[in-house]
C-alpha cells in the first residue's frame, strides 16, 4: 500500500512538473496580434523553424527598417527579434537591432531571476518572474506566469528607466500576452527607427503590447461597406 502510495505521488509530481515546464514565448503554428497604447497592431508569425544541435532556431517575419524619409527601407527584423532560439532548458534568446540578446527564461519558477538584457553599458535589466497565476486570455481562462523588469545602473535601481517595473506577461496556452519591442530593447541609441529614444521614453505605454482578438480581413470583408 505504501509503494503503492509513493508511486502515485511520484506520478503526480511528474506530470505536476511536465506540466509547468511547458511555456512557449511564441507558438510557430500560430499567428499572434498585439495592440499597445496608441493602438499601433502588430503581429506575430513565424515563417520558419530548424533545429540545430537540439537548439530551436525561428525566424519571424521581416519587417521594413531603416531611417524613413532618408534612406531606403531593408527588410530586418520582427519587433521579436531577428531571430528567436529556444535551448532544451526552455530558454529563449530574442536577438536585438544591434545582435545583441534579450533571454527571457519561460520555465522558471517564482522569485526567480536572471538578466533580461546587459550590453556591457553600465544599465542592465534584470528578469524576475514575480508571480504565476491564471487570467482570461482570448475569452479563455489560461494560466500565466508574470515577469517583471529592474532597471540596473550599477547596484542602483534606475527607477527613471522607461522599463523599470514593467511587466512581460507569459500564457501557457498563448505564449506573449503582454511583451515589449524586444528588437528595439534598451530603446537607447538605435539607429533602426527614427527618434526611437524619445518615442520610447516619452509615450506612455507605447513599448508595451498586449494581445488581441484580431484577424485579417478577407477580401470581402475589406470592401464590405456595411
Amino acid at each position: 500500500m505504501l509503494r503503492k502510495l509513493l508511486l502515485c505521488l511520484l506520478l503526480l509530481c511528474a506530470a505536476h512538473t511536465l506540466f509547468a515546464q511547458n511555456y512557449q514565448c511564441v507558438q510557430p503554428g500560430a499567428k499572434r496580434y498585439f495592440i499597445n497604447n496608441n493602438y499601433y497592431l502588430r503581429g506575430i508569425r513565424i515563417d520558419s523553424v530548424k533545429t540545430v544541435g537540439g537548439v530551436e532556431y525561428l525566424y519571424p517575419f521581416k519587417s521594413p527598417r531603416g531611417k524613413y524619409f532618408v534612406e531606403p527601407l531593408k527588410p530586418g527584423g520582427s519587433w521579436l527579434g531577428d531571430v528567436i532560439m529556444i535551448t532544451p532548458d526552455g530558454t529563449h534568446l530574442f536577438i536585438n537591432h544591434a545582435n545583441d540578446t534579450v533571454v527571457i527564461q519561460a520555465q522558471a519558477a517564482v522569485n526567480d531571476s536572471w538578466v533580461l538584457y546587459d550590453d556591457t553599458t553600465t544599465i542592465r535589466y534584470i528578469a524576475t518572474l514575480t508571480q504565476a497565476d491564471t487570467m482570461t486570455v482570448l475569452n479563455t481562462l489560461d494560466s500565466i506566469k508574470v515577469i517583471t523588469i529592474t532597471a540596473m545602473d550599477g547596484s542602483t535601481p534606475l527607477t527613471t528607466d522607461s522599463l523599470h517595473n514593467k511587466r512581460i506577461i507569459l500564457s501557457k496556452t498563448h505564449g506573449f500576452v503582454q511583451v515589449t519591442d524586444l528588437y528595439n530593447l534598451p530603446f537607447r541609441g538605435s539607429t533602426w527607427l527614427r527618434d526611437t529614444a524619445d518615442y520610447f521614453t516619452t509615450k506612455a505605454g507605447a513599448f508595451l503590447f498586449n494581445l488581441v482578438d484580431f484577424h485579417n480581413p478577407t477580401y470581402n470583408e475589406l470592401y464590405d461597406y456595411n
